[in-house]
């Protein structure tokens, strides 16, 4: 963002802050900035704009127009920016003077800005845009003796199926190549998704947003991991291979060591710079290779992940079709996602609580989505319809499955995402597969 500002017929101030999380203390947030009228002034329009708050989930933020002079009304417009851009707000009378926020749990590692506009006028920002921003630290866990660590793989036979679906959109339909159909070799995968358990034990540490406060009767160790960029996964996939005796998945720079490939790339709001800059050599990491003939564990392939969610299934879900008449009943059986469960309580939940597809998978459709190695791009750019891997490049990953803060349309089989692979996100894990024995 900026420090100046052009709208056509309103005058304009902003100023951004960055949220944190309980238990990493209070950050409260006083600021405040002069109107500058900009070329196109409005004589009765004076005085100040202050933001004040606690930038912690569960507070308020607040926009006052102070001694604002001048009739009509101001509109008061928060956006928040993580990966995407949200926007929502609302117009007021000069009269009452503010606006509130109230920070939620989605916000971490969020920037947030406040625009105050009023219509007839244009102007500018002054200089000196303060931004804030804090992210988790990591939960550790004690260095102490514990019984070896279990990752519980189930086989996925051989097989061929109809990749995508039928119509006009690029994103999911079928590939041109062999009518859609893709054929796959044997391969395992994991039973569950990526517990924090699991994650804490291999990586030493537990990244994720919600490692607290599980649902009645769930057990924290047992939810998955989240807040995990695409780098993060190869990391734990090849430590957990050595810890298994296994030969690593991964190699860069001609090394299937972790330790030795330098640091991870990550994203962090510059003060400096006003916007968010990436940290670490992402071509290095990028170029990524798999190691021919080893046998440990790594992301699913996308079509891999398809074709074992669908199980053998060509409806939507593996429960069922969107138009069966009682699609949604028959989902609550399987997913935790916004549509599919009264009791979803805004949160993930330990894995295995819902019925698992017919090859024995858990939460295939929700809790949280889960990185696949491809490159996000069209099916017809992604490895032809025999094993494929995906697009030679890109600037995204793929993610699949939804999570349970979006809706059933976004659980589907078939249905796909993508995010840039240095981005960690609160809705966002994975699970690992391996070449069969």
């Amino acid at each position: 963002m900026k420090n100046t500002f052009k709208f056509f017929g309103i005058i304009t101030f902003a100023v951004i802050i960055g949220f944190v999380f309980w238990g990493c203390g209070r950050q409260d947030v006083i600021t405040s900035w002069i109107i500058d009228p900009g070329p196109y002034p409005d004589p009765t329009l004076t005085g100040t704009v202050i933001i004040t708050g606690t930038a912690q989930v569960g507070e308020t933020l607040t926009a006052y127009t102070g001694s604002l002079g001048g009739t009509g009304t101001i509109s008061y417009l928060w956006e928040r920016y993580q990966w995407e851009r949200d926007q929502w707000g609302d117009s007021i009378p000069i009269g009452t003077n503010k606006s509130t926020y109230n920070v939620q749990i989605g916000d971490v590692d969020s920037s947030i800005s406040v625009t105050v506009t009023r219509a007839g006028y244009s102007g500018s920002v002054v200089s000196g845009v303060t931004a804030i921003v804090v992210s988790l630290p990591d939960v550790s866990i004690p260095d102490v003796s514990l019984p070896e660590l279990t990752v519980t793989m189930v086989q996925i036979p051989a097989g061929t199926f109809r990749m995508g679906i039928s119509g006009s959109d690029s994103d999911v339909k079928y590939r041109t190549e062999n009518n859609g159909y893709v054929t796959l070799t044997g391969f395992s995968m994991g039973k569950y998704e990526v517990t924090q358990e699991q994650w804490t034990r291999v990586m030493g540490s537990n990244p994720s947003l919600y490692s607290s406060n599980p649902a009645a009767g769930e057990v924290q160790e047992r939810r998955p991991v989240e807040r995990v960029s695409w780098y993060d996964t190869l990391v734990f996939c090849n430590k957990l291979s050595m810890m298994k005796g296994l030969t690593p998945a991964y190699s860069i720079n001609g090394s299937t060591n972790p330790d030795v490939w330098g640091t991870m790339p990550y994203r962090e709001f510059s003060s400096e710079e006003n916007d968010w800059t990436t940290i670490g050599d992402t071509l290095t990491w990028d170029k990524v290779k798999v190691v021919s003939d080893s046998n440990g564990y790594r992301l699913p392939t996308e079509a891999q992940w398809e074709y074992a969610c669908r199980a053998g299934t060509t409806t939507d879900w593996y429960s069922g079709d969107w138009y069966s008449g009682n699609f949604e009943r028959e989902l609550v059986k399987y997913a935790w996602c916004d549509w599919a469960s009264t009791i979803n309580l805004m949160k993930h939940h330990e894995v295995g609580k819902k019925l698992p597809n017919a090859y024995g998978l858990y939460d295939m459709h929700g809790n949280v989505s889960e990185w696949c190695w491809d490159w996000y791009d069209l099916y017809d750019n992604a490895g032809g319809s025999s094993n494929p891997t995906g697009a030679a490049s890109g600037s995204s990953r793929v993610h699949r499955g939804g999570s349970w803060d979006t809706d059933a349309l976004y659980v589907s089989s078939a249905y796909r995402n993508n995010l840039p692979p240095y981005a960690r996100w609160y809705a966002l894990g994975f699970r690992v597969v391996r070449p069969l024995d």
